[in-house]
């Protein structure tokens, strides 16, 4: 049996090639670490609720000193690697940039539209900033922009049926891809507890 971990009431992951007996899944339950990341582990190794730990790559291992912290924000720059991609692939013609590809998301879970400040607090930038991404949106045919119903004075964002399908094929591309990324990937009930409130923390950032 491996030495045990005292990493867990600092949030980190147990090392590779680490097993935990009771005692050690008690200490690690008590920690900071709600996250409970499988790795590629010597065999027989076992996951903090006793069940064996799965293999998921060959620089896995290495990765088992990371805190909660460095791990989420490897994700999430996977995810801006990922989206750029996907912004390049599933629709080059557009020739989207990250900013523009925020305000289509934006608009997109608006049934009838948004108004420019709407959008622009939802995207962290300036009003006229903002007001030039539609724009440009609006002169690819991907947005229409039309005085608000409801006040006369602001203007009314929503997306055309092309801005609608870009966006789609743009989420399709990626969540296709995320799929494959974790389709040998196995986690627990209370892995995927952790996972959604994690995912809840970070969507205040939306």
């Amino acid at each position: 049996m491996g030495a045990r971990s005292s990493r867990g009431p600092q949030g980190r992951i147990p090392s590779a090639d680490q097993r935990l007996d009771a005692a050690d899944r008690t200490a690690y339950r008590a920690g900071a670490c709600p996250f409970r990341a499988r790795h590629e582990v010597g065999a027989g190794a076992v996951e903090a609720d006793g069940s064996p730990l799965a293999s998921i790559s060959g620089y896995a291992g290495a990765m088992t000193d990371l805190t909660l912290a460095e791990l989420v924000e490897r994700i999430v720059l996977a995810g801006v690697a990922l989206t750029t991609r996907a912004l390049a692939e599933a629709a080059p013609q557009f020739d989207l940039s990250f900013p523009q590809w925020r305000v289509l998301v934006v608009l997109g879970e608006y049934a009838g539209g948004a108004t420019i400040s709407e959008v622009a607090g939802r995207i962290g930038v300036t009003i006229p900033a903002t007001s030039r991404q539609l724009r440009r949106l609006q002169r690819r045919a991907l947005v229409d922009i039309s005085p608000d119903e409801q006040d006369r004075r602001a203007s009314r964002a929503r997306l055309t049926p092309s801005g609608r399908a870009a966006r789609d094929a743009i989420l399709i591309f990626r969540r296709t891809h995320i799929e494959t990324s974790v389709a040998d990937v196995v986690v627990g009930e209370e892995t995927l507890m952790a996972l959604t409130r994690l995912a809840t923390a970070l969507g205040a950032y939306r």
